[in-house]
């Protein structure tokens, strides 16, 4: 379990070298945002040392200052508790703390990580049907540490598979069974 004292280390670094995101969870009691942003699990606020943030504090609890929402300034307080991530927005770079990370995240970093295995052994087993339809994550996962960032994003692509009919009888003509569309999740390649 990552301490607050090490994540305001950590967090101190980060913006030694530039701006840095922090990754909060809004839901906690004693994160204190503008009204509209209560209960975003994974808020992003840009901090850094060149905003020159006159009653900026960092200490082993948590972070303070005003901030400016819609060009309205407030005054916010997030507790090392609700932050569950450290970015660098210009690199992709994060430091997830695992033990304060939402549980939907967790869970879409699971489904990514299901949805590639399946795709590996769709690739080597080609009799292994695909399911019809993959459903995406509510929340979409962010890299980990400085892993290379996927830019192109899943897309629902229009496939056609055959339905099943019954046998046909001796009132109905034979005919081959028709098609319908599906929906399966893809990664886009465009990009």
């Amino acid at each position: 379990m990552t301490s607050s004292s090490e994540k305001m280390t950590i967090l101190l670094e980060m913006l030694e070298q530039q701006l840095t995101m922090l990754h909060i969870d809004a839901r906690r009691p004693e994160v204190r945002v503008p009204d509209h942003l209560l209960g975003n699990p994974n808020l992003c606020i840009n901090l850094s040392y060149r905003f020159r943030l006159p009653d900026l504090h960092i200490d082993e609890e948590g972070v303070s200052a005003t901030l400016s929402f819609q060009q309205i300034p407030f005054h916010c307080y997030i507790p090392f508790d609700a932050i569950w991530a450290l970015s660098f927005p210009s690199t992709s770079e994060q430091r997830l703390f695992i033990d304060s990370a939402p549980k939907e995240y967790l869970l879409s970093l699971l489904f990514e990580r299901t949805l590639s295995e399946d795709e590996a052994a769709e690739e080597t087993d080609t009799t292994t049907p695909s399911p019809q339809l993959a459903v995406a994550p509510q929340l979409a996962a962010e890299p980990i540490d400085s892993q290379p960032v996927q830019k192109s994003k899943p897309a629902l692509r229009l496939v056609t598979s055959e339905v099943d009919t019954p046998p046909p009888t001796d009132e109905t003509p034979q005919k081959p069974a028709p098609k319908r569309p599906t929906l399966r999740l893809i990664k886009n390649e465009e990009s």
